[in-house]
């Protein structure tokens, strides 16, 4: 799977110099601020879901027929946010003459995201058929990139092409779901479930649990996905646009790799749950966890300085000494991120989410404070890499802290 899951990447990866050529990097930048806050909304969106519903399907505490009501309120639910930010959308475009195709092109990047049912996929072990799937899609994005996209090409047309890649995902996410969730029920079942005059019924109990459990995730995850933008807004303040493009290209560089190791945390987090139910210590699947994702780290730190000029050639940007320290530090984050993710899936696991949130301000905080010291003595961009650094130590750090305090409660969710 993590084959797929790196080929899955380094594809989309390689192209990244032939969008720089054809856009430009100050619209690569643009395009990456675009996606940046599109993803902030794909987080509402998600409500955490991906890790709460995950749980509730791993442990085997629900039955087939509350299976297929929870998967109904979660996909309704997430239809009505999409419906609301569409109309966001156009309200943007008449009285603020908001460039339409952009937005238009923004909404369908965060429906194909939001609606996909990675939860159920990695609760049931299922998430090889669902990268196998991206992968095929990827490959239409890259055709379209070296075969289409040419020098006139817009940003909301790339945009487009780059969402529709994984249209086909979600799409194949809901109907595998839907089906493997009927199966065995009766016609009368799935039809008292499912059909259309029940989408208006009041949302069940689970969901509603579900829902009140995934508001401290999702404000969490609102507070920590401000912190890219936040650092883009800066960077284009003090060091321009120019440089938004290079950190936009680092940060896809180093958020591939993060995303080849997302699996290890999210397929063993069944396996978490489990531990933790029956209580068993989790001190050995943690260490392996971090030890594997330690070494990884550290080969690409390796890769980073010893192929320095290869990859700032490869990816058409201007090699200079302190571009270049920006990537060497700004790629600890690949641990601090991981580490950050399994203490997070640790609180969920014993059903304790209510301390991410304080310690991801906290750690927020931190970081801004340390770029206005940091570049007022430094006066380099560098202060952007350590800042956020800083960051994401001091939230992985607080969220051990926290995960090693918590106990599960004895009470079940359902």
């Amino acid at each position: 799977m993590q084959i797929l899951k790196f080929l899955e990447l380094i594809i989309p990866l390689a192209t990244i110099p032939v969008v720089i050529d054809k856009l430009g990097i100050s619209s690569f930048g643009l395009f990456s601020m675009v996606l940046i806050f599109s993803q902030y909304l794909i987080l509402i969106g998600d409500w955490g879901f991906n890790v709460n519903a995950a749980r509730e399907f791993s442990v085997g505490s629900i039955n087939k027929v509350r299976f297929l009501v929870l998967f109904r309120d979660i996909q309704r639910a997430k239809l009505i946010f999409l419906s609301l930010i569409l109309f966001f959308f156009c309200f943007l475009s008449i009285f603020f003459h908001f460039d339409l195709g952009l937005a238009i092109t923004s909404w369908l990047f965060i429906a194909v995201s939001v609606m996909q049912c990675t939860w159920f996929f990695q609760a049931r072990y299922l998430l090889l058929q669902l990268l196998f799937v991206s992968f095929i899609s990827k490959l239409f994005y890259v055709v379209y990139v070296f075969y289409f996209l040419d020098d006139n090409s817009t940003v909301s047309t790339y945009l487009f092409w780059f969402s529709s890649s994984m249209l086909l995902t979600s799409l194949f996410s809901n109907v595998k779901c839907y089906r493997v969730m009927r199966n065995g029920l009766s016609k009368g079942v799935i039809k008292k479930t499912c059909w259309y005059k029940n989408l208006f019924m009041p949302f069940s109990k689970t969901f509603l649990l579900l829902l009140i459990e995934g508001w401290y995730l999702v404000s969490s995850r609102i507070v920590s996905s401000l912190n890219t933008p936040t650092f883009y807004y800066l960077s284009k303040i003090f060091f321009g646009l120019e440089f938004v493009g290079f950190f936009s290209v680092v940060q896809r560089i180093v958020s591939s790799v993060i995303s080849l190791l997302i699996p290890l945390v999210d397929v063993t987090f069944p396996y978490l749950s489990q531990l933790v139910v029956k209580e068993v210590s989790i001190k050995g699947y943690v260490g392996k966890i971090l030890s594997l994702v330690f070494f990884v780290n550290m080969f690409f730190l390796f890769i980073a300085f010893n192929f320095r000029f290869v990859i700032f050639d490869f990816f058409k940007l201007e090699y200079k000494y302190d571009s270049f320290l920006f990537l060497m530090i700004y790629s600890f984050i690949i641990f601090l991120s991981i580490s950050g993710t399994l203490m997070v899936n640790i609180l969920v696991a014993k059903r304790i989410t209510s301390r991410v949130l304080r310690c991801v301000v906290i750690g927020n905080l931190f970081g801004y404070i340390m770029f206005f010291i940091l570049n007022s003595t430094l006066d380099s961009e560098i202060a952007i890499a350590i800042s956020m650094i800083l960051n994401q130590f001091v939230v992985s750090y607080l969220l051990f802290i926290a995960s090693r305090l918590s106990r599960p409660p004895t009470m079940t969710l359902l």
